[in-house]
C-alpha cells in the first residue's frame, strides 16, 4: 500500500478511536500497533526457542486469532477487525478470568 493509503487507514482508526472515548492521534495509533505486532511475534518467537520457559502476554491470544487470516499484513491493521471481539484473558487475584474484548479497547491499553 502506498503510504498515503496507510495514513488514511490510521486517521479511520484515530476517529473511532475517539468516538469511543480514546483520545489518540494517528501517528500514536500507527505507532501502537507497531509495538503490538513486535510484541506478539517476541512472544511467538519465544515459544518456539526450545529450552525456553516462553513468555507471557495477555492479548497474545488476542493478536494471534486477529492475524491469523492475515498471515503476512505488514502494519496496517484490518478495517473491520476494531470492533470485533476476541476472547482475552486477564490474570487477577481471584484466578484467571476470560473476558471478550474489542481491539479497540486492546489497542487504547
Amino acid at each position: 500500500k502506498k503510504k498515503g493509503q496507510k495514513a488514511l487507514i490510521w486517521k479511520k482508526v484515530s476517529d473511532e478511536m475517539k468516538q469511543n472515548g480514546y483520545y489518540f492521534g494517528v501517528n500514536q495509533c500507527d505507532e501502537k500497533w507497531r509495538r503490538l505486532l513486535s510484541r506478539y511475534r517476541q512472544v511467538r518467537d519465544s515459544s518456539k526457542k526450545s529450552g525456553s520457559g516462553g513468555i507471557k502476554w495477555q492479548y497474545y491470544e488476542s493478536m494471534r486469532d486477529a492475524l491469523s487470516p492475515l498471515a503476512r499484513q505488514a502494519v496496517s491493521p484490518p478495517k473491520d477487525l476494531l470492533h470485533e471481539s476476541s476472547d482475552v484473558q486477564l490474570a487477577s487475584s481471584s484466578g484467571t478470568t476470560l473476558i471478550t474484548t474489542p481491539l479497540v479497547e486492546v489497542l487504547a491499553s
